[in-house]
């Protein structure tokens, strides 16, 4: 949610200052684009390069792919070759979920822990570590050793995860959101019509993980992809 910064904190002078305090960094005053104005910008010829993580936009709307196809540099960063990784000048594989240790928020609002059951695949790497290493060759002084240096951050930068234990889940009272009527989400009329796009609808909108899924497809007799 380019608006929002960690912790639902909108965007605006006084939390722009902390967390560029925070982070050592320079940070734009204004807020960033939606992911539909992002596809409206390519369309104008306004954005020429994109770096996707986690999500497969043409596997979601396939009228998309001629959007993409205008792009000038695209980057995908995920765990399968998807339709829109398919796309791409560069492809980051990402590690599953089975693959790497830290900790994740569910929809519950529930700090989860995740231990690592096997080795990452092939060359794949977490995403954090990816992206570690691609801020550091653009000449970012971010250093994180591990997973648990991000939580320590994020607890030191978001009220919400300041004392928030492994297994608990933060009270929505507490969060700057609570009492307004607030809508996170993205509707769209001429893309992605089936979806809506909010900040939560990563492994949710083309069944990039669940159609890979053997036994799922036992169940639907869906044809699985590999």
């Amino acid at each position: 949610m380019p608006d929002y910064y960690p912790g639902y904190e909108k965007v605006g002078p006084d939390s722009t200052s902390r967390f560029a305090s925070a982070w050592n960094a320079m940070l734009p005053d204004n807020p960033g684009l939606t992911a539909l104005e992002m596809l409206a910008g390519i369309k104008i010829g306004k954005i020429a390069a994109l770096f996707i993580m986690g999500d497969d936009p043409v596997g979601s709307d396939k009228g998309l792919k001629d959007m993409l196809d205008k792009l000038e540099f695209l980057v995908v960063q995920d765990i399968f070759l998807t339709e829109t990784a398919k796309l791409a000048d560069v492809v980051l594989p990402a590690s599953s979920i089975a693959e790497k240790t830290g900790t994740f928020t569910n929809l519950e609002r529930r700090l989860q822990e995740l231990n690592r059951a096997e080795e990452p695949y092939g060359e794949s790497r977490p995403d954090w570590d990816i992206l570690h290493t691609l801020a550091k060759k653009m000449g970012s002084a971010m250093h994180y050793a591990s997973p648990a240096d991000l939580l320590r951050e994020i607890r030191a930068t978001v009220p919400l995860y300041a004392d928030l234990a492994a297994g608990s889940v933060w009270p929505p009272e507490k969060s700057p959101l609570a009492g307004t009527d607030t809508d996170l989400s993205l509707s769209s009329d001429t893309v992605m019509k089936s979806d809506v796009i909010t900040s939560d609808r990563l492994l949710f909108s083309s069944g990039t993980t669940i159609t890979r899924s053997k036994e799922i497809a036992t169940l639907c007799r869906t044809k699985v992809e590999v």
